[in-house]
């Protein structure tokens, strides 16, 4: 009796092993560099995981292999630390961090990091402010390994709720060389008053060693220390100005700075001079005294982007008269007083009687001609209702003229505008009967109004539509109304349907395919 012996193909037995079935998946077949690329573009998003090198790791043996062998990929840290009951988490995180500094070798690091500790132990008697000394104890472990590997640091971005935290975490980093760093952006969230004056230890303010001069090094020394920092971004973090030593920006950002520590004008102007060969942008928020006094005009000959926030527009009519900006291509302008506090519109103490010499100053220092792109933030020139009918054609003149001289602005944002603003780009303006008459921003294309009562927005739109013919048509139209406006006219539905209405015909012109599609519906 003969027995029948059966061989299966080779195949058929590898179709039940799962390490075969993965080995000929089609992701299997990307070649190595490409699935680099690929792991490499998934790390360095925005929203990336902070662990994503660590998962990556865990799918298959080929990416961990891949990813183990690629000390870049590791190079990106970011860590989230909120103060706890304990510090398991936080040590936990520290080790993590430890690992990526090991593997990522001797490649640029780019460091991420938020703290949040204010939030837990707000208040008296709170259960998380015991913890806290322990807390800022481990963030300084965290500052070492970090100050370890200080000199292949390419770019730090720090955010914070309170400035012991700063102080702690930027403990490893004090006075010493950064060959690399080229991006300094701290970000204090903590949301209080910016004209509220607060007492901080002088640990507080030196905690930025990294753009101080110390008084007793030698200038030429820090500059071989930092040579290559090119980006600063600080927002509500107080500094030792007249230190500030960074000599080759592109990036100066300064916003929402207590008065106290605001940069005076000999410190500010210093700053300016000795970056004005290099400064591109320029971004100065709540962040100038409010007097301030310069010596003679500050060439900025390579600033394309600068953008001013004002509590009073006198802080920035004189910085605007002492600087000379030729390349000038983007304009950003915010009343801070506007926008952080209760406005009612009809109380004329809201307006600052100063927007107008603004305008005027404006006018005169920068080349409104060339500006591309231009943002109004909250920029009210008129009270409504008005103090007298000459007032409001004294403003209405004011801002015809200054929106017809941006005559290559293709870009144009405004929030939380007042109805004589917006309504002076339906205006033309004809001085002389035998000269053709001038258009608000003849070549606008995209158009964004924020947050601004539906009233005026009504008005503005019906006065557009009334003239289809003489305005050049919108490529787009953004509007985005203010977080309250329905609850305030949920009721209102006639005036509701009116501006639904109004805002359909301008939609319907964003193409001129569009528009025959309308007519002919």
């Amino acid at each position: 009796m003969s027995a029948a012996l059966t061989i299966l193909p080779q195949s058929s037995k590898d179709d039940t092993n799962p390490v075969a079935q993965a080995n000929r998946s089609p992701i299997s077949e990307i070649p190595t560099d490409v699935l680099f690329a690929i792991f490499e573009t998934v790390i360095m998003a925005w929203d990336a995981v902070h662990m994503m090198p660590a998962i990556l790791c865990r799918v298959c043996t080929r990416w961990r292999d891949c990813v183990g062998k690629s000390p870049t990929l590791w190079s990106t840290i970011r860590a989230y630390e909120v103060l706890d009951l304990t510090t398991v988490l936080l040590e936990h995180e520290i080790r993590r961090v430890k690992t990526f500094l090991r593997r990522s070798q001797e490649c640029p690091l780019t460091i991420d990091i938020a703290i949040y500790s204010y939030i837990r132990h707000e208040g008296d008697d709170n259960a998380w402010a015991d913890s806290l000394l322990i807390f800022h104890d481990k963030l300084q472990e965290l500052s070492q390994a970090l100050g370890q590997h200080a000199h292949r640091i390419k770019s730090l971005t720090l955010v914070i709720d309170e400035y012991q935290s700063t102080t702690s975490i930027l403990s490893g980093l004090t006075n010493v060389a950064m060959p690399m760093l080229t991006h300094w952006d701290v970000r204090n969230i903590y949301d209080q008053s910016w004209d509220l004056d607060e007492d901080l230890e002088d640990e507080e303010v030196n905690a930025h060693s990294v753009l101080l001069h110390p008084p007793e090094t030698p200038e030429e020394r820090w500059m071989t220390m930092c040579p290559n920092l090119q980006f600063v971004s600080l927002h509500a973090v107080p500094h030792h100005w007249p230190r500030f030593s960074p000599t080759n920006l592109v990036t100066l950002e300064i916003r929402m700075i207590q008065e106290k520590w605001r940069p005076s004008a000999s410190a500010l102007e210093r700053i300016l001079r000795t970056n004005a060969h290099s400064l591109e942008r320029l971004m100065l928020s709540v962040a100038l005294p409010p007097s301030i006094s310069l010596g003679e005009p500050i060439a900025l000959p390579n600033l394309e982007w600068i953008e001013l926030g004002f509590t009073h527009t006198a802080e920035v009519v004189t910085l605007i008269n002492a600087i000379e900006v030729p390349s000038l291509r983007v304009l950003i302008l915010c009343d801070s007083r506007r926008e952080h506090l209760p406005i009612n519109l009809r109380d004329n103490r809201a307006f600052d009687d100063g927007i107008a010499n603004l305008f005027a100053v404006l006018v005169s220092r920068f080349p409104l001609h060339q500006l591309t792109d231009m943002t109004l933030r909250h920029i009210a020139l008129c009270p409504m209702p008005c103090a007298s009918a000459e007032v409001l054609s004294q403003c209405m003149e004011i801002a015809i003229d200054f929106f017809c001289r941006l005559v290559n602005l293709n870009f144009l944002a405004i929030s939380n505008s007042d109805v004589v603003t917006l309504d002076a780009l339906n205006r033309v303006q004809i001085r002389v009967e035998s000269q053709r008459p001038k258009f608000p921003v003849p070549k606008l294309s995209f158009l964004q109004i924020t947050d601004t009562g539906y009233k005026i927005l009504q008005f503005f739109l019906r006065q557009r539509l009334s003239d289809t013919k003489v305005y050049k048509p919108l490529k787009a139209l953004v509007i985005t109304m203010p977080n309250s406006w329905y609850q305030m006219s949920k009721w209102d539905t006639l005036n509701v349907k009116r501006l639904a209405q109004e805002v359909f015909p301008l939609v319907s012109r964003l193409t001129s395919d569009a528009e025959r599609q309308l007519a002919a519906t």
